[in-house]
């Protein structure tokens, strides 16, 4: 694992007295999918030392058990950037038939937060969605320009799926819970 997912991680960790580990989400309704880009993999080794951020997974009913290299991943909401990149990374569960690298690209079903009488459950990664080295891609970065902060995932097949464009402060695209 990287420098910066741990220092991610024990930032979590810190957090995560005031709510806030990035394993729920924060701008999409519950159990609704969206798409982020992979910017890191954990460690099973290092997840299992971070004892808040593992009683947190606990909390959601992911087992140490299910723990391992790859369990979570980080994904990149908005490309490249500024300063709305890196507060809005989302955390995922990975279940373990999945084999994820960074810079692929990942749907990840929304959890829900803790609160009052619900029991939380983490984002989880559903499919991978475009391999990092895909000969051909479906999915990129809108609007195409490099040079402009808050761009958005979109593929080819979202509109014909059902997906719908969330506009406004939290823009994405995401497919509300069926």
């Amino acid at each position: 694992m990287n420098r910066s997912l741990l220092a991610v991680l024990a930032l979590g960790s810190m957090l995560g007295g005031c709510g806030s580990t990035h394993l729920y989400p924060n701008d999409v309704p519950p159990n609704s999918l969206r798409l982020v880009q992979v910017v890191d993999v954990a460690n099973g080794a290092a997840l299992a030392r971070d004892k808040v951020f593992l009683a947190e997974l606990e909390r959601t009913g992911i087992p140490r058990s299910d723990i391992r290299d790859g369990t979570i991943i980080i994904g990149r909401v908005y490309c490249c950037g500024g300063t709305a990149e890196h507060p809005t990374r989302q955390y995922a569960f990975v279940p373990a038939s999945l084999a994820i690298d960074p810079l692929d690209i990942v749907e990840v079903r929304a959890g829900i937060p803790p609160s009052s009488g619900n029991r939380a459950t983490a984002n989880r990664v559903t499919r991978i969605v475009q391999k990092h080295d895909a000969p051909t891609k479906q999915c990129g970065w809108v609007p195409p320009d490099p040079g402009l902060w808050m761009r958005v995932l979109y593929c080819e097949w979202m509109m014909e799926q059902g997906w719908i464009e969330q506009t406004g402060w939290n823009h994405t695209w995401l497919k509300p819970n069926d």
